[in-house]
């Protein structure tokens, strides 16, 4: 079983590619997953929440291909 980490801004963005204005953007539609509260001025984004992300826009490019 893989163990879940917490994902810190900076990470998020080399992960996704999403710069950070876009994604509170696509966070705000939607479209991206939410930060959990780390403590009281601090979040943080689970690592298999962005795989999954990842993974649904993968699938999602290779539905529209097919």
């Amino acid at each position: 079983m893989l163990c879940d980490r917490f994902i810190r801004e900076r990470e998020r963005k080399e992960i996704t590619g999403v710069p950070v204005s876009s994604w509170y953007e696509m966070m705000g539609k939607g479209e991206a997953p939410h930060p959990v509260k780390i403590g009281t001025r601090a979040v943080a984004w689970l690592l298999s929440d962005l795989s999954e992300w990842m993974a649904e826009r993968i699938a999602k490019r290779d539905a529209q291909a097919a």
